[in-house]
């Protein structure tokens, strides 16, 4: 996938529905945007949650990077510029782009 054919995710926010069979995220229409299996498993229930807050934390990183663009450097040793690499990197990956 390349730049020019960005992902466009589910807008948020995520619920999380536990049934006792599986764990379910779902959009704010009421239409499912994943299921987790196995939610007698604690871990369903983190992983599901996790899944949920996608939108929102996708959308914080993307403000932070935003910020980080404008205040950080690459040639200033005291700047925390690989922490925004590493920030644009997962945002690439969420948004399905390779480099």
């Amino acid at each position: 996938m390349t730049a020019d054919t960005t992902l466009a995710p589910t807008p948020g926010p995520w619920t999380v529905y536990n049934n006792r069979v599986c764990v379910w995220v779902y959009a704010p229409d009421g239409k499912p945007v994943c299921k987790v299996d196995d939610a007698v498993r604690i871990e369903a229930r983190a992983n599901a949650t996790i899944i949920a807050a996608a939108p929102d934390l996708l959308a914080a990183l993307r403000a932070l990077t935003d910020w980080g663009r404008e205040f950080t450097s690459p040639t200033d040793a005291n700047s925390p510029h690989a922490l925004l690499v590493a920030a644009c990197a997962a945002i690439a990956r969420a948004e399905g782009i390779t480099p």
